[in-house]
């Protein structure tokens, strides 16, 4: 499999085809049972091309994993560390709000796959997630101290995020992805501010 360094945009859009390809597919059904045929008539792409990229539909499916925590951990990256307390809380919330995105524009492929595969796609979510928050809360400098390890606050934290995230997913009729949003932030900054000591 190739690097995911400079790419000829042909050759990106058409891994890009086959990545959304696999995963579609295998919220219908389990990978087991997804074909390269198949794969390639929903990407529309032939199989020389298929196997031009990927030795097989396992190689792709893994592949798609990673650019799905890929995409989030570039969202994850955008807020600058100054060392500030105002920085982690902002780099934490803006791990939670690149997750709740990612969720809501994929929610029908997630669910498919954790019914077919297991929680194959959202454990790398789960992963990239706790990864960028530790991250996050693991800034001290200046005057900037936490109470608990970096990395508990974030189990915490992720674990009651996802936990509101899964029940938005079962509850789609009491409340809509952007009221729930509305109610991420604020909850997010009030949890998260709580688990800092500045004095």
């Amino acid at each position: 499999m190739m690097t995911r360094e400079k790419e000829d945009l042909r050759i990106t859009k058409t891994k890009k085809s086959l990545r959304n390809a696999i995963l579609v597919l295998a919220s219908e059904k389990s990978i087991d049972k997804v074909s390269v045929i198949d794969i390639c008539d929903t990407a529309l792409v032939n199989r020389m091309t298929f196997y031009k990229y990927y030795q097989d539909k396992f190689e792709l499916f893994q592949d798609a994993i990673q650019n799905a925590k890929d995409e989030i951990l570039c969202e994850c990256k955008k807020n600058h560390d100054d060392g500030t307390k105002e920085c982690a809380l902002n780099c934490a919330k803006n791990v939670l709000d690149s997750i709740y995105k990612y969720y809501m524009e994929h929610r029908k492929i997630i669910a498919g796959i954790t019914k077919f595969s297991g929680p194959v796609l959202s454990a790398a979510i789960a992963e990239t997630g706790m990864s960028a928050l530790t991250k996050a809360f693991e800034r001290k400098e200046g005057n900037l101290s936490s109470k608990y390890p970096a990395d508990l606050i974030a189990s915490c934290v992720y674990g009651g995020f996802i936990g509101l995230v899964e029940y938005t997913l079962k509850n789609p009729n009491k409340f809509t992805p952007d009221t729930v949003k509305n109610y991420l932030s604020n909850l997010e900054v009030d949890i998260l501010d709580r688990n800092y000591n500045l004095i």
